[in-house]
């Protein structure tokens, strides 16, 4: 239940229910509104704030964090909470995973096809249920299996590094209302390069998800001496 309170209150700020700045309605308030235990609504405040969405001001309360320069609106509270800030995280995997799409479908066999294929279905469903957990598991999935396929194990255990980084990022990215739907049709696109072998193509398709995610989200990568973004 307090993953379901987390993915609940995680909506509504990335929504913009709550603006940056404001107060949020109190743990008790939160409670009865979703119907769910304190305890639970706890837990789920704890996981905000792990994020960096929300500040928890002891006798004042709890309110939406600003946005930092580097992260927009999405990211407000992000570097106070994590070691790498997400235009760091964003360099990063604009630098590795359009390399590892490419290895990946210069290596795919009908199996690995098929294994993207089935995730794709679970992302696709759980897009349209609004399912926000199975579409971050799924995503993860995603990604995960197109490391793994490129053969390069130290690219892999880098991945492996910013994994909580990158599942955190995607529960808040996910979150904003259009984007899961616009996040299925790229890997989609990602999945037709590598269905079809092409390299270049998938490299290609794989560097627009990223630009589009910086474009969405309102990110500038980080450590990057020239990158256009849309």
């Amino acid at each position: 239940m307090s993953e379901l309170a987390t993915d609940t209150l995680l909506s509504r700020i990335v929504r913009g229910v709550w603006k940056p700045g404001e107060r949020l309605p109190s743990e008790r308030q939160l409670s009865e509104q979703l119907g769910m235990s304190r305890a639970s609504v706890r837990e789920a405040i704890r996981s905000l704030e792990a994020m960096g969405l929300i500040d928890v001001r002891h006798g004042q309360g709890l309110f939406v964090r600003e946005p930092r320069e580097s992260g927009g609106r999405f990211f407000a509270g992000w570097y106070d909470e994590h070691s790498y800030s997400i235009g760091e995280l964003l360099a990063f995997r604009w630098l590795v995973e359009p390399e590892l799409a490419a290895l990946a479908a210069s290596d795919a066999d009908e199996a690995f096809i098929e294994e993207l294929t089935v995730i794709m279905k679970a992302m696709e469903r759980s897009a349209l249920e609004g399912d926000l957990a199975a579409l971050v598991r799924f995503d993860t999935a995603f990604h995960d299996a197109i490391g793994r396929r490129a053969g390069n194990r130290l690219y892999r255990d880098l991945l492996g590094h910013v994994g909580q980084l990158l599942i955190d990022s995607r529960r808040i990215s996910l979150a904003v209302p259009g984007r899961a739907i616009r996040v299925v049709a790229a890997h989609n696109t990602i999945v037709d390069a590598i269905r079809a072998r092409d390299s270049a193509a998938a490299w290609q398709a794989m560097r627009a998800h990223l630009q589009r995610f910086a474009s969405d989200m309102q990110v500038r990568p980080v450590g990057l001496q020239t990158v256009t973004t849309p």
